[in-house]
């Protein structure tokens, strides 16, 4: 532990440094926090990247399309994987341009054969992790899928794929199996037995039909024309009433017609 002394000593100490006076010391000093950031936690994004970066995250994004809070753990690693590698191929690129002359190849350059082999390493390592989370991505994927085509929708992601899609084959089988049996014994079954009286109304009913088919038809009747109402005579226009007469006024009423 130090003691007090120590401590006014390191005050006073530190007093003294300001850091870099110059823009390349300053530039070097600034880059610091960055210098092994190839394996750090969080996705480094220097200036004049962010273009960049934007676009392969909304590519990663359009392609894969994350659902659920494991599923944005899996694309974050993947993004982090894929941008590292860009990172790596960037840093080959600048050190061919800062060290190498245009016809000279920085692979064929001995003296640069440590920083090489830095970069080769990090790419290496994104490589592999970026494969292993999308094989797990992929694999998370189709387990969700097949659990919504069975309906199991609320189950953990951390149940395992494989009892899974076990159990919804050997459902698609046995519904298979099950129909295929039913065919097969409906295939096989006799003929069913007509029932007497059903057959005997239909055979009663079909000899009606062909007895009212052969029956000859029926001449059509010409529709009467009405007789024109008869006009009474003037004579019998102004003759008396003969329903108020007796018999002996009819005998006399009809004499008189006569004469």
């Amino acid at each position: 532990m130090a003691t007090a002394a120590q401590i006014i000593a390191n005050q006073a100490n530190a007093q003294h440094s300001t850091g870099p006076k110059t823009e390349a010391g300053k530039a070097s000093s600034a880059q610091n926090a960055t210098t092994y950031a190839l394996t750090s936690k969080y996705i480094i994004v220097l200036s004049g990247q962010e273009e960049r970066f934007a676009h392969l995250s909304q590519s990663l994004t359009d392609e894969f399309q994350p659902d659920g809070a494991y599923q944005e753990i899996l694309f974050q690693q993947i993004l982090h994987a894929a941008w590292n590698l860009e990172r790596c191929r960037k840093a080959e690129f600048d050190l061919q341009s800062a060290v190498a002359g245009p016809a000279t190849d920085i692979l064929t350059v001995q003296a640069h054969y440590a920083q090489l082999k830095l970069i080769a390493t990090y790419a290496s390592r994104a490589e592999r992790s970026m494969a292993q989370t999308v094989k797990e991505l992929r694999r998370v994927q189709s387990e969700m899928f097949y659990r919504r085509e069975a309906g199991f929708r609320n189950l953990s992601p951390l149940i395992e794929t494989k009892p899974v899609l076990k159990l919804i084959v050997d459902r698609a089988r046995r519904a298979s199996e099950m129909r295929l049996a039913a065919l097969k014994e409906a295939l096989e079954a006799p003929p069913p037995r007509p029932n007497p009286e059903i057959m005997e109304k239909y055979r009663a009913a079909r000899a009606a039909a062909q007895a009212a088919a052969q029956k000859p038809p029926t001449p059509a009747v010409p529709p009467v024309a009405p007789k024109p109402a008869a006009t009474p005579s003037p004579a019998i226009v102004n003759a008396p009433n003969p329903i108020r007469c007796g018999a002996s006024d009819k005998i006399l009423f009809a004499a008189s017609l006569k004469k």
